[in-house]
């Protein structure tokens, strides 16, 4: 008999399920080299992810400030052409203010003009018709009151 009071035969069968739950466990050094192995990786994963998605948002925005450059310097293009053309247009209304002046001042003149037309034909008129009523006055005998 060996020690427990068990026989050669019976310690020798380790194919027993007991037998392998008496099996002591490995040590915690693997297990602990295999988690840091895996935070290690794992965090690495991270900051590649990372990496790659801050140059995915700086290729996007850079992408649509390229599109929006693009955009305001044709409007300020425009806005150029425009301002040159209003520039000219305005020193053309300028040098044209003689003109529009010239053409009221006419308006004035001739409706002046007219006013005083209409005045000394009235005027006319009535010297006509005054002259016309005197030859007729002295033409006829005057009725005398009795």
């Amino acid at each position: 008999m060996t020690r427990g009071g068990k026989t050669s035969k019976e310690s020798s069968a380790p194919s027993t399920p007991a037998a392998v739950e008496e099996q002591p466990r490995p040590g915690t050094s693997g297990t602990e080299a295999l988690l840091v192995t895996n935070r290690r990786q794992a965090r690495q994963q991270f900051e590649r992810a990372q990496r790659a998605e801050h140059s995915y948002r700086a290729k996007k925005r850079a992408t649509a400030a390229r599109r929006d450059f693009q955009d305001a310097k044709g409007h300020f293009k425009e806005s150029a052409r425009h301002f040159r053309t209003g520039v000219k247009l305005a020193f053309g209304a300028v040098k044209s203010i003689p003109y529009i002046c010239g053409q009221k001042h006419d308006g004035r003149r001739k409706a002046r003009a007219a006013a005083a037309k209409a005045r000394l034909e009235k005027k006319l008129a009535e010297q006509s018709g005054d002259d016309a009523d005197a030859g007729q006055i002295t033409a006829e005998p005057k009725e005398t009151q009795a």
